[in-house]
C-alpha cells in the first residue's frame, strides 16, 4: 500500500514536470505601455502612456506568431491643451532565443502593421467656449523592432516585465512648399505586464 502511494506520488510530480516543460500553444498578453513619440516637425517630442494587448501562436519551441494592438494617450500635450491619442495594430514573428518553455525566456520580434493618430486642440477661434475644440487625424505604415523578456511562473501564467521596441512610424506633416509629406518618425516604447498561456504544442 506504501509503495503505491510512493509510485503515486512520483507518478504526479512527474506529470506536473513534463506539464510545466510544455510549450503553450497559444499566450495572451496585458500590458502597461510607454510610448516616446518623436514626433512630426511641428510638435516637440513626448510621451503617452496606455496599454496594449497581443495574441501569440507558437509554432515549436523558438518561433512564434504574434498579432498585437495597443493605444496611448496624452491629454495635453506639453501644456499646449493639445492631445494626441496613437492606436497600433502590428503582425510578425517573434523568435525566443532560449526554449519558450524555459523560465526564463527572452525573444526577438518584428512586426509590421499600422497607426492611427487622432488628436484635438483648443479652438483659437472660440477660446472662451467649453469643449469647442480643432479636431483631425491620419493613419500610415508602421513597423516595432525589439524583444521581451518573459520570467516563466508556472504553465499558465508568465511575468513579463521587459518589452522595449523601436516604433517607426510614417505620418504625413505639412511642409511650406509641397502641403503633406510622410516623414520618419523614430519612436521607442516600452511595456509590462502579465502573459496568460494555454493548451500545449505537444
Amino acid at each position: 500500500m506504501r509503495a503505491c502511494m510512493v509510485t503515486g506520488v512520483l507518478t504526479l510530480f512527474a506529470v506536473r514536470a513534463v506539464a510545466e516543460d510544455e510549450t503553450p500553444l497559444t499566450e495572451v498578453s496585458l500590458q502597461y505601455q510607454m510610448l516616446g513619440v518623436n514626433s512630426s516637425r511641428s510638435i516637440p517630442s513626448f510621451t503617452a502612456t496606455g496599454g496594449t494587448s497581443s495574441f501569440q501562436v507558437n509554432f515549436i519551441d523558438h518561433l512564434a506568431a504574434v498579432a498585437e494592438i495597443g493605444a496611448e494617450h496624452n491629454g495635453n500635450i506639453h501644456h499646449t491643451q493639445l492631445d494626441n491619442t496613437w492606436w497600433t495594430y502590428l503582425f510578425g514573428p517573434r523568435f525566443t532565443i532560449t526554449k519558450r518553455s524555459s523560465r526564463i525566456a527572452p525573444s526577438i520580434e518584428c512586426l509590421l502593421g499600422g497607426v492611427n493618430v487622432a488628436g484635438s486642440i483648443k479652438s483659437p477661434l472660440l477660446p472662451d467656449t467649453p469643449g469647442a475644440r480643432i479636431t483631425g487625424g491620419q493613419s500610415a505604415f508602421a513597423m516595432a523592432v525589439g524583444g521581451t523578456l518573459d520570467i516563466r511562473v508556472n504553465h499558465h501564467f508568465t511575468l513579463r516585465p521587459i518589452e522595449a521596441d523601436y516604433l517607426l512610424t510614417r505620418l504625413q506633416s505639412k511642409t511650406l512648399l509641397d502641403g503633406l509629406e510622410s516623414f520618419s518618425q523614430n519612436n521607442f516604447r516600452y511595456g509590462a505586464g502579465i502573459v496568460f498561456s494555454f493548451g500545449s504544442t505537444q
